[in-house]
């Protein structure tokens, strides 16, 4: 037997991987559309003279202390996302809604630029996390 909270957390995988089925058969699965999260590895030069934006609160420390880190690899900090930005990294303590249809603003320009056909990455903190602990 499945009690209710296993059949949520269930429920949020299997949304997670195919989407909402609400459009299909009028029915919502679960509340979450998967942001588009780029997979690929992170490591030391993938930061390297990169326009850099952070968005939401981090584990790792302040987005202060975040930001300082990450330009110690090189990146060039950026406040607010713009068509010269190049990668997006999300705190792990980021509002929970980034995963559903609404976004912080930052987010949401970052979204809107990769559908006018400029394409920031976008990471979560946990791609950084072990390369933060390596300083």
């Amino acid at each position: 037997m499945i009690d209710p909270e296993e059949s949520t957390d269930i429920s949020n995988l299997i949304t997670a991987l195919v989407g909402d089925s609400f459009a299909d058969t009028g029915i919502p699965s679960s509340e979450a559309i998967p942001v588009i999260q780029d997979l690929d590895q992170i490591d030391d030069t993938t930061l390297n003279e990169r326009m850099v934006l952070l968005t939401g609160k981090f584990t790792s420390g302040t987005r202060s202390q975040v930001s300082q880190k990450l330009a110690e690899f090189g990146a060039i900090m950026q406040n607010t996302a713009s068509s010269k930005t190049e990668i997006v990294v999300i705190g792990s303590e980021g509002s929970p809604l980034w995963t559903h249809k609404q976004h912080g603003g930052k987010l949401a320009k970052a979204l809107a630029l990769r559908a006018k056909g400029h394409s920031p990455r976008i990471y979560v903190e946990g791609q950084l996390r072990d390369l933060l602990k390596a300083q």
